[in-house]
């Protein structure tokens, strides 16, 4: 059996007992007292009397969701690394810097402050490309996000070096090095598209330290201060849904009732967020091609009220010239690629998002043409094939509105 406190912006909010998989939460007294009937930790959760805790089927994938996923190269690195696979264990041994504001410590304990180490750039290049190096040299380290990805969690220094955070210090930025001929190039175009559409205000850029190339994302739900580093709450929306946080697949609709665009809309009308921009985040999706959309990469910003806002676009880049032809989560019931034209998009954003879904659509793909036809730098590590498709695709959507053509999958 192991136990701790998980405490949020400052107070304890509740206390965690894990015995084999279940995962039971409690919450505090003065928990419930500063934030009864709000959802500060989680859409799914709700805070109530301590008499009164949710069943532990609703709190295992909320914390689990905090973790690499289960059955990834990250996370038996990760429980080899700490000797254990009990959930709790893994989020308090690993460093404390999960995504979001939560903090655990043990029962009757404060959550450490933590410190950080300076790397020089070779450290940082054996972090990128040896794994396994997290073990001697990013020992103690914040390496327990989500994802399967390898990444590398770090805190960007004054002299403008980088260090790695500790025992509950916390990152500022993620750097994933390279996995493919153009990833990097892919995503900071995704992320560059994402930024003209207004879905995020940091953008990525790929940066050589100790001559290893990797693509640095700063972190949205680290706002560094001069007085120190605020961590922002955020969860997942499988995170947000339920989904079995140790099932590789459950974040991916194929046909389900679950995952789906409709309940993620629906999640954040009930919290008083604007699904707008959510449905200009799946019109960038599907116009850019990026079938990996899944559920785990759509999050949410959660106030210290539980109010939810989108969070900002991550993990977005044009895929569908590579082969992949099946969209994560499905649209107007379509699941393939080349099913999905103007007519569909429409239809989905609509059921959920009303009038505001031509708009989001026109606005989505006059961004993917003015930056396509740019010459920034992420665009011109792109190729020039790829760059006219995206032009041609986003032209093909536009047009359908117009009542001229229909769309065109990307080729």
């Amino acid at each position: 059996m192991t136990r701790a406190d998980l405490w949020l912006h400052g107070v304890r909010l509740a206390e965690l007992t894990e015995t084999g998989e279940r995962i039971d939460l409690r919450w505090t007294p003065e928990g419930a007292e500063r934030h009864l009937g709000q959802t500060v930790l989680s859409l799914n959760l709700p805070v109530t009397e301590p008499d009164r805790p949710p069943h532990h089927r609703k709190v295992r994938p909320f914390l689990a969701g905090l973790l690499p996923e289960p059955q990834t190269a990250a996370r038996h690195r990760l429980e080899r690394r700490l000797g254990t696979t009990e959930v709790l264990q893994l989020l308090k041994r690993s460093g404390g810097d999960v995504a979001g504001a939560v903090r655990l410590s043990a029962p009757g304990e404060q959550p450490g402050v933590g410190s950080v180490e300076h790397l020089s750039d070779d450290d940082v290049a054996l972090l990128l490309t040896d794994p396994q190096a997290a073990a001697t040299l990013g020992g103690g380290s914040s390496d327990a996000l989500p994802g399967v990805q390898h990444k590398v969690v770090l805190r960007s220094l004054e002299d403008g070096a980088w260090g790695i955070a500790r025992h509950g210090a916390s990152s500022t930025h993620i750097l994933k090095p390279r996995n493919g001929p153009l990833s990097l190039e892919l995503e900071a175009f995704g992320a560059a598209v994402s930024a003209e559409a207004g879905l995020t205000d940091t953008p990525s850029w790929i940066q050589t330290i100790g001559g290893v190339e990797a693509l640095v994302i700063p972190r949205y739900d680290r706002h560094v201060q001069p007085d120190g580093i605020v961590r922002l709450h955020q969860e997942d929306m499988a995170q947000a849904l339920g989904l079995n946080a140790d099932d590789l697949g459950a974040k991916f609709q194929r046909g389900r009732r679950y995952p789906s665009l409709a309940a993620m809309a629906g999640k954040l009308k009930a919290s008083g967020g604007d699904v707008e921009p959510l449905a200009r985040l799946t019109a960038l999706n599907v116009l850019l091609g990026n079938t990996d959309a899944h559920a785990k990469n759509h999050s949410v910003l959660l106030d210290e009220r539980g109010r939810a806002r989108l969070a900002p676009a991550y993990d977005v880049a044009p895929l569908l010239s590579f082969g992949t032809t099946r969209f994560a989560l499905d649209i107007a019931g379509h699941q393939l690629v080349d099913q999905v034209d103007r007519k569909a998009l429409e239809s989905e954003l609509r059921s959920w998002a009303g009038a505001s879904s031509q708009r989001s659509i026109d606005h989505v793909a006059a961004a993917i043409d003015g930056l396509a036809s740019s010459t920034s730098g992420v665009v011109a590590a792109l190729p020039h094939q790829l760059l006219d498709d995206l032009r041609t695709r986003a032209a093909a959507f536009t047009a359908a509105h117009r009542g001229r053509t229909g769309s065109a999958p990307l080729t």
